[in-house]
């Protein structure tokens, strides 16, 4: 069985008869039907795709991020604070150092007192 359509803007010319068997108009609604499904099926997955992938990777990321700063601030704090010893140990060396020369001295000194003999002993 057979319809006809006239398209008279429909990109035919005016007047002109274009007959189309229902096979075709089912094939064609079909296509468009099976369009439409896939649509569908391209957004649920799209959806589930950022739902369940996506969100919990940005949350991740987001994370991550806040460590990275929370590890850069802490590193920050232990290169002052290494800093600060740097110096502290510089200085307990210099003061090492000057201790002991005193205490070579004073070792020289009673080195030369218990090695020279003593005007009464003689």
């Amino acid at each position: 069985m057979a319809s006809r359509l006239s398209a008279k803007d429909g990109g035919f010319s005016i007047g002109q008869e274009v007959e189309m068997e229902t096979s075709t108009i089912l094939t064609i609604l079909s296509i468009i039907g099976g369009l439409i499904v896939a649509i569908k099926g391209a957004f649920a997955l799209f959806q589930f795709i950022v739902q369940n992938i996506i969100t919990p990777l940005t949350l991740n990321i987001s994370a991550l991020q806040d460590t990275t700063r929370e590890l850069k601030s802490l590193l920050e704090r232990v290169r002052g604070d290494m800093q600060s010893l740097d110096k502290r140990l510089t200085i307990v060396e210099q003061s090492v150092k000057s201790a002991h020369k005193r205490l070579d001295h004073i070792f020289s000194i009673c080195d030369q007192t218990h090695t020279t003999p003593r005007s009464d002993e003689e």
